[in-house]
């Protein structure tokens, strides 16, 4: 997965989060700050695909519109496919049905060893949090 990564800060960042995920205390935070444009929601599709190998089922994520999470869940992707996962035999992209998001996606369903959502919420949904392994 690291080879998808297009900067060493970016490799750094994946290889963070994936040490953090691994850990599994569902304890700790980690943070993320960079410029516009560095890298940032790609690093962190990269990561949560890295969690979904690690076995997380839920992972939330937040934005004040999904289309803001359009390179977040590119990225989810392609680290699933870097890990032979399959669209359809593996895993499944849900966009979102409302005319004015132009089917971004808002939901990836993982089904190889069991059942793992990557799912959009908005903000104000804050109660589904507690349902969520990572955020």
């Amino acid at each position: 997965m690291v080879s998808l990564c297009k900067t060493i800060d970016q490799a750094k960042s994946l290889v963070t989060f994936l040490d953090s995920a691994s850990e599994k205390t569902l304890r700790s935070t980690v943070a993320l700050t960079a410029a516009r444009g560095r890298g940032k929601s790609a690093a962190l599709g990269l990561a949560i695909s890295g969690a979904l190998a690690l076995g997380y089922s839920n992972i939330f994520v937040t934005s004040p519109s999904p289309e803001n999470l359009k390179t977040l869940f590119e990225f989810v992707v392609k680290g699933l496919d870097s890990m032979d996962y399959k669209e359809h035999i593996d895993y499944n992209m849900i966009e979102s049905t409302n005319p004015e998001l132009h089917k971004v996606i808002v939901r990836v369903d993982v089904f190889r060893q069991h059942r793992q959502t990557v799912q959009y919420i908005l903000p104000q949904h804050s109660s589904k949090i507690m349902q969520a392994e990572l955020l």
